[in-house]
């Protein structure tokens, strides 16, 4: 029973174990790029094709974005490292389809011993003829290579997940794909750089040299919720409520005034001042 032809765009195209999207510090994909292993050839995912020879990687990708620089030895970095060449591998049997690269839509007609794809059986006659290839042939789904001579390979699309089977969540792989510059839990706490931000907190309060030279996630024991297990968790915070309720009465009663009072807060100099207050009153 002859193939139907697809639609592309039923497909969801995800990069698979042969896509290279990262190597060593390098994202190819910040440049539009990817590398794959089958091919053994840098793709580019702006035009769809391979970029041959490898040592022109920086020129293509300049003709998409004049104003991208790749980092110095790029094209020779991936070479090494991949063994790129100067054209394509071929497979030389059926893979599954090549991220980057799109699929053909038509079913095409491939020789079995090669399997090597052509559009109709008139093709696929002279090249069996010419390079004398016998074993008969079949149909499939392909993907069109732009190597040094174009081919058309063919590829199993049996794996591939239909847009309609997959609920799409583009934020979250938005997400996903966010690598945090720094762990800002595991820093050392230190004062703020603007020294008017939180400077009262930190050293009218005294309280930088109760948490210098601890990180965020040092401090979490001491600032997480009590639980069941804790022995004497719930005595604490009754305790730390009652001290909080009692010092806040007496703060607005005898010590500050305006705001502070109103919230229940104090400094350092005004307890100064208030116990320099209390000996004059006591003497």
């Amino acid at each position: 029973m002859p193939l139907e032809p697809i639609s592309k765009a039923d497909y969801l195209r995800l990069p698979d174990s042969s896509t290279v999207l990262e190597t060593e510090g390098l994202r190819l994909s910040t440049y539009g790029l990817v590398i794959n292993k089958e091919l053994r050839a840098v793709i580019c995912l702006e035009c769809g094709n391979p970029i041959l020879p490898p040592t022109a990687i920086p020129q293509h990708v300049k003709r998409h974005v004049s104003a991208l620089d790749l980092p110095a030895g790029f094209e020779d970095t991936l070479i090494q490292r991949f063994l790129l060449g100067p054209n394509v591998c071929y497979p030389k049997g059926i893979i599954d389809p090549i991220f980057g690269i799109e699929l053909l839509e038509q079913p095409h007609v491939f020789c079995t011993p090669c399997n090597r794809g052509y559009r109709d059986l008139k093709g696929l006659q002279m090249h069996q003829k010419d390079v004398k290839c016998s074993g008969g042939y079949h149909e499939g789904y392909g993907q069109r290579i732009s190597g040094l001579k174009h081919r058309i390979i063919e590829v199993n699309i049996s794996n591939l997940e239909k847009k309609t089977n997959v609920q799409l969540d583009p934020t979250s792989w938005y997400r996903q794909g966010i690598v945090p510059s720094r762990d800002y839990a595991k820093l050392v706490i230190h004062s703020p750089e603007n020294s008017s931000n939180l400077s009262s907190f930190f050293h009218k309060d005294g309280w930088i040299s109760h948490v210098a030279g601890n990180s965020a996630d040092d401090l979490y024991e001491a600032r997480c919720s009590h639980t069941d297990e804790d022995a004497h968790g719930e005595t604490l915070r009754d305790l730390a409520r009652r001290y909080l309720d009692d010092i806040q009465d007496d703060i607005q009663d005898n010590v500050n005034f305006g705001l502070l009072k109103d919230i229940g807060s104090v400094t350092l100099y005004v307890i100064y001042s208030y116990y320099i207050f209390s000996l004059s009153q006591i003497t």
